[in-house]
Order: C-alpha cells, then structure tokens, then sequence
C-alpha cells in the first residue's frame, strides 16, 4: 500500500462551520405509504435500527442531503416525507431541510408512481458494500464477523476492513469524478459559513443590542403595525406604506414603543406618541419620517419621570455591501423585538434563489404557472438582474415581514445600511402569503431624497442639524456636499 498516496492531502481543506448552519433530521428504517417492496438503503444492516440520523447543510433539498449521506440508493429521486408526529403535515422531496430540523419521516410515495426505488442490493449500480472485492475475499462481512461469536474478534474486523479499503477508496474516487465539473467547481465557490460568522462573535452581538434599543414598534391604531428607528434627536424613520390606508380626513393615532422585547405581560415597553404631521414622507422610495412627542411614559409605571428617546442610527449610516452578511431587527408580526441575522442575496442569484423557492411545485405546472403570475403582476422582474429597479432594492431571505416593514439592515460592522420594506409574495394554493423573497432599501438613497426634500422646502434649521449630526461619517458628507444649503430663512413644515 503506497503511504504517500493514501496520507496525501487535499489542496484546500473543507471549512469548518457552525452548528447552526447545519440542519438534522432522521428517516425511518420501515417503509411508508405505496414503498412495500421497495429497496431502500444500499445495506440491509441498517434495517437493524429505527431510525437514520440525516444531517446536511439548510440549503440542501432533501434528495442532496439523502444522496450525500451514502446509505440510500442512488435512485431514490422522486418521493415525500410524512411527519412522524404530524402524519397529516407532508414535504416534498426537493424541500430544503432547514424545515424539517429536529423532526422524524417516514419515506412515502404517491399510488402510481414507482419513485425509482427499484434499486436492490449487489444489483449494478447500487454501490453496495457487500460485493466488494476485499469482503468477499475473507467471506464474510464486517457485521457477520461481529455476529458471528462473542469472543473478541477486534483483530478479524480490523483486518477485514484493512482488505475493504482500497476497493472503497477507488468507489469514492469513481463517484468524485462522475460529477459534472460545474458541480464541484461550484462547490469550491460557496462560503459556507458565511451567515453568523461575524454576528455570533460576542463584541458584535453587544454592538447590536445596544443599537437595538433605537429601534421601535410602529402602532398606526386600528390600521397596522410595523417598524422604525430613530433617525436622530426625536426623528422616527419607518416605511411609508403603513399609512397607505389612512385617510386625510381621518384622525389616527400612531405610537412609538421602545423595549417591547419581552413576551406579556412582562413586556415593561416605553411609549411615545407621534405628531400628526409627518416631517417627510415620500411614496415612491417608500419612507416617512415622523417626530415623537416630547412626553413618553412606560407602560407598568406610575412615575412622572421623563423617558429619554435612545440615540438615533442616522450616524451609523453606511452603503450596501455587494454580498456577504446582513443583520435584521424588528418586530415580525407585531410582535416582540427580533433578530434575524442572515445573507445578502447578490443581483445575479435573485432568480435562483426564486426558482428554488418554486421547485417545491415542480409536478404541478398549472400551480407553477399561476405563482409565476401573480409575481410577475407584483413587479417581481424589475428587481431581477437588468432589472429597472435591480440596483435599488438589497434582497435577502428571512423571516422578518408582516409587521417588520421599517427596521434597520446592518452589516457585519454593524453600519446600517437598509431599510427592510417588503417582500414578494403569492397566495395560492396554501391559502396564505409565502414569501420568495424579501428586500430593503439602500438607506443612503432615502438620506439623499430626504436631504433633497428639506431643501426644497428651504428647512435651514433641520438640514444644519443634519449636518451636525453627519459628522464623521464620510458617506453622509458626500451627500450633504452635493449642493449647499439655501439661505432662505426657515419656514414650517407642513407635511401631509
């Protein structure tokens, strides 16, 4: 045996990532429904145990992770999976398995169709481990030599294995080489790990927490809830749809809650109204800009005391980043502050993280064709690379809509960079929004509008202020520079 080539090493070593980046789930040895008969696993040594521990990273669909993990059959292609404890809830096979984390299936085919199980042992093709070279050459099997006595028999299993190897390594090798080049090329790209590798380092995560006490729960009473965060002094930026249904000659009252971070009743939240007239609001980059009435109260308090607003994160404005991590803090359905740190998803990957999303109904072509539609009605295709609109919206995949329309996007230097807004979306055939794809918009293009429209309306006082403010940000000045402040004295602002 040649040491040199066995103790060769790769060129690159895989990278190790966290555990959070993988998901787990486990497969039940015993068939499920229309799989009687069928050859599961490459070897019928597996049929001793309940169940098969799956494990892959979340972006894996269920057939990658079950090819990778070596045990199945290579032709197992077309199934799904029913949940164990929810028999009624299913998944398709091309689920990611990020959704079936922690949970246990049994494998089930539909009536009619054959799922190409067909696979069975010592067949051609099935790779089975039982007909290779080394074990037959001793005549038994690693699991027969372990059954066969009770003595200790280390010796004879170790030595059965020693004959096994080769052939099993050039196995590997054989499989390695089959795939198509792309493939592995691909695989070499992807930064595995790039998702809370920088927000799971403790300085960063305290950076945030303290930034996340600017953030608010936005209360348009009686129409909806969203997101905001101080801009600065008593200034409140949040996304301007919230109010789309509020009518001029009606008088709605919108409240700004600070520290709603724990369930209620604990939630000890402070609260501050809001003036009825905006100090900007602009339609068409979606943003408003309100101004908090200088009383707030806390909601389990009888005290008097002052409650001072927290900073604003005007300061930590900074660009999009062109790939890499994102971090997310609001409050996803009206509910208590969240964070949801997650991934850039850059122009050119926009379609196939949309296409992945829609492969789920991939034997359904009337459902395929009637979710293409109603995204296609949405303007799903401006923000797709050349889009007209590609270059204005930073796209990412998270949990955070319904109610988290106006948080803050930060980058891994905890800049923040985006104003989270929306999210396209369809409604058939599950009866309820799923989301392909969420996006924000770039804050310093709302700044430049924001800064425009001061100017215009010749507000001297707020845009010095402004200046003040931007001080020692860069990214700020360049747009404060752009032309000077008009000289006019100031007049008020009446912002409807």
């Amino acid at each position: 045996m040649d040491n040199k080539i066995i103790e060769r090493k790769t060129k690159e070593d895989l990278p190790i990532r966290p555990e959070e980046e993988y998901a787990i789930f486990f497969i039940d040895k015993d068939f499920g429904l229309n799989c009687e008969k069928k050859q599961l696993f490459i070897n019928n040594a597996l049929k001793k145990i309940k169940y098969v521990c799956i494990y892959g990273d979340k972006e894996m669909t269920v057939v990658e992770a079950l090819k990778k993990d070596g045990r199945f059959v290579d032709d197992l292609v077309s199934f799904y999976l029913e949940d164990i404890d929810k028999k009624e809830q299913t998944y398709e096979c091309m689920m990611k398995i990020k959704f079936l984390h922690g949970k246990k299936f049994k494998i089930c085919m539909r009536r009619g169709e054959s799922g190409k199980l067909q696979g069975t042992p010592g067949a051609k093709g099935s790779d089975n481990l039982q007909e290779t070279p080394g074990a037959h050459q001793k005549g038994v099997s690693v699991i027969r030599a372990g059954e066969r006595t009770n003595d200790d028999n280390t010796e004879e299993i170790r030595q059965i294995l020693c004959d096994q190897f080769p052939q099993l390594r050039a196995l590997m090798e054989e499989r390695v080489r089959q795939r198509p080049f792309e493939e592995l090329l691909e695989l070499k790209k992807e930064n595995f790990g790039k998702i809370q590798q920088s927000f799971s380092k403790v300085h960063r995560v305290r950076e945030l927490l303290k930034l996340s006490k600017s953030v608010c729960k936005i209360v348009v009473y009686d129409i909806c809830v969203g997101t905001g965060f101080v801009l600065f002094d008593d200034l409140i930026l949040t996304n301007a749809h919230l109010f789309d249904k509020v009518q001029p000659e009606n008088d709605v009252q919108v409240f700004a809650l600070f520290d709603f971070e724990l369930p209620q009743p604990e939630t000890d939240y402070c609260g501050f109204s809001c003036e009825k007239e905006f100090i900007d609001i602009d339609k068409e980059l979606d943003y408003a800009v309100l101004k908090l009435c200088p009383r707030g109260k806390r909601s389990k308090s009888q005290s008097k005391k002052s409650v001072e607003i927290p900073p604003g994160l005007l300061k930590k404005f900074g660009p999009v980043p062109e790939n890499g991590e994102a971090c997310i803090i609001g409050h996803p359905q009206g509910d208590i502050k969240k964070m949801d740190p997650t991934c850039i998803i850059e122009e050119e990957e926009r379609i196939k993280e949309i296409n992945e999303h829609v492969s789920q109904y991939k034997d359904n072509v009337f459902i395929i064709q009637s979710v293409e539609h109603e995204l296609k009605n949405q303007g799903i295709e401006n923000i797709l690379k050349d889009g007209a609109e590609a270059d204005k919206h930073v796209t990412c995949n998270t949990f955070m809509y319904h109610g988290s329309s106006g948080s803050p996007v930060f980058d891994q230097s905890c800049q923040v960079f985006g104003l989270h807004t929306a999210e396209f979306t369809y409604t058939w055939p599950k009866g309820s929004g799923e989301s392909v794809i969420e996006y924000a918009l770039p804050l310093l293009h709302i700044f430049n509008k924001f800064v425009s429209n001061l100017r215009e309306k010749n507000n001297k006082t707020l845009l010095a202020r402004i200046t003040e403010e931007a001080k020692g940000n860069q990214h700020l000045k360049n747009v404060l520079d752009l032309r000077p402040t008009p000289d006019p004295t100031p007049e008020p602002v009446h912002t409807n």
